[in-house]
């Protein structure tokens, strides 16, 4: 397999289930700006759209969008249990909270990553819809629990972990939300995540 990737992106999402499963797989690191791979190619041939991550998958060709891809990858590789059976309802709770993460909580980071002029009160807008998102998963992580879903890990948790992971790119303290903080220490340390960092660190 082979993965398009950013460093600190979304795609680190992707980068640590690949290393959760075993896979052999391939990363070619987009450069944000010129779109262009360290080899040379030109990512918009492969997704259009210009965002990462992508994944080519030999059997089947390119396929995009973080949710999409987790659940392709988990799904292929049943024997690792990251995330529940098809068409179970354990199954649609992890698609919801997917869904969530994505077109909540991912997107509230948007202003602070491509709006770097943001005013007070823009800022303080944006921390106050992010905030609200921070609440959610803080209340699902309630109990003592480290997973979103269960006793043990899932792609939610992966995905969940890298969209968190951004608030110290933003010097957004999340000690308030102190579930948070558990489930952030609790993944930090946990081989396939501390590959995916430091191998992006070094790249």
């Amino acid at each position: 397999m082979k993965l398009y990737a950013i460093n600190g992106a979304c795609s680190q999402a992707v980068r640590i289930t690949l290393n959760e499963l075993g896979v052999d797989y391939q990363v070619a690191d987009v450069d944000p700006g010129s779109k262009l791979t360290g080899e040379g190619e030109n990512y918009l041939d492969i997704n259009p759209n210009g965002y990462v991550p992508a994944l080519v998958a030999e059997d089947h060709g390119v396929l995009t969008e973080v949710p999409a891809i987790l659940q392709y990858l988990a799904d292929a590789y049943p024997q690792a249990e990251l995330i529940a059976e098809n068409g179970s309802w354990e199954r649609y709770q992890q698609q919801a909270m997917l869904n969530f993460l994505s077109s909540e909580l991912h997107k509230a980071f948007s202003p602070f990553w491509y709006q770097p002029d943001m005013t007070w009160q823009e800022r303080s807008s944006a921390l106050d819809k992010l905030k609200r998102r921070l609440d959610y998963i803080d209340a699902v992580l309630a109990d003592d629990t480290v997973f979103l879903h269960g006793e043990k890990l899932t792609v939610a948790d992966i995905y969940a972990y890298v969209i968190i992971s951004w608030t110290r790119h933003h010097d957004i303290s999340i000690t308030p939300w102190q579930n948070i903080c558990r489930f952030m220490e609790s993944h930090a340390n946990r081989q396939s995540f501390s590959a995916a960092v430091a191998a992006e660190t070094a790249g």
